[in-house]
């Protein structure tokens, strides 16, 4: 379990670099072109859905600092997601602290941000956070890790 957890945080971060590093230069405008394409069907079907209305909503509503910010955000979070899953998935000492006080440290921050907009994907990746953090931890106490 602690592999396949280490791993999808891995590829999360590998994902979160990626698509902070193409955000940073896709500028507001085009992206809401592609919110619009790729919502395009949800759309369609029910303008008036809620899917459809928080895409717009969200691609409507991108300033240039939030698309900065978001930019930044996802590509520091995608580097050290990285960097401490390659240390987890080789048994490195520090990675074992590291990741726990970093994930706890994000985990805090998206609970923050759960209690102001109640989003059901952010519990849902808050939840796999927390379980994430208790195997890395069960993996830290059972001294697998090498120092």
């Amino acid at each position: 379990m602690f592999r396949i957890g280490i791993f999808v945080k891995g590829l999360d971060g590998a994902l979160e670099l990626i698509g902070g590093v193409l955000f940073l230069w896709v500028n507001p405008r085009t992206l809401y072109s592609w919110v619009v394409f790729l919502a395009a069907h949800e759309v369609m079907e029910d303008r008036h859905g809620v899917l459809a209305r928080l895409l717009r909503h969200a691609a409507a509503t991108l300033s240039a600092d939030t698309h900065l910010f978001v930019s930044l955000y996802l590509t520091v979070h995608g580097v050290v997601k990285v960097i401490l899953v390659a240390g987890l998935w080789r048994g490195v000492r520090w990675a074992y602290p590291t990741a726990l006080g970093v994930l706890g440290v994000l985990s805090a921050y998206q609970l923050v941000r759960l209690s102001r907009t109640h989003s059901l994907a952010l519990l849902a990746f808050t939840l796999l956070d927390l379980a994430i953090i208790g195997l890395i931890w069960r993996e830290y106490r059972a001294g697998e890790a090498k120092p």
